[in-house]
């Protein structure tokens, strides 16, 4: 199924790119990032990739991996608690991060 997605996503293009990927670009000077992913999602290693390249690349990351969690799962909150925790931080880590907060 993720095969046939990117195919879908990529069309003709050269899957390798920073259009394409974020992987593949230069992630100097990004802002600091939050990033969210569920253990038990198809795009962990590539949160967990992006997450060690930004960092490399000097950014100040912070990586939550939900155990046992799916996509995006901060969204269902209040549904269980490990979603409104991950949403609270979110909201603090925006507050934080915003320079009119």
């Amino acid at each position: 199924m993720a095969e046939v997605c990117a195919a879908y996503y990529a069309g003709d293009q050269d899957r390798s790119t920073p259009g394409m990927s974020p992987l593949f670009g230069d992630l100097a000077g990004l802002p600091p990032l939050l990033i969210y992913v569920g253990g038990y999602e198809t795009l962990l290693d590539d949160s967990t990739r992006f997450a060690a390249k930004a960092q490399q690349a000097g950014v100040d990351v912070t990586l939550r991996v939900g155990e046992k969690m799916i996509h995006c799962y901060p969204l269902l909150a209040p549904a269980f608690p490990e979603a409104t925790a991950a949403m609270g931080e979110i909201c603090q880590y925006i507050r934080r991060h915003l320079a009119f907060a």
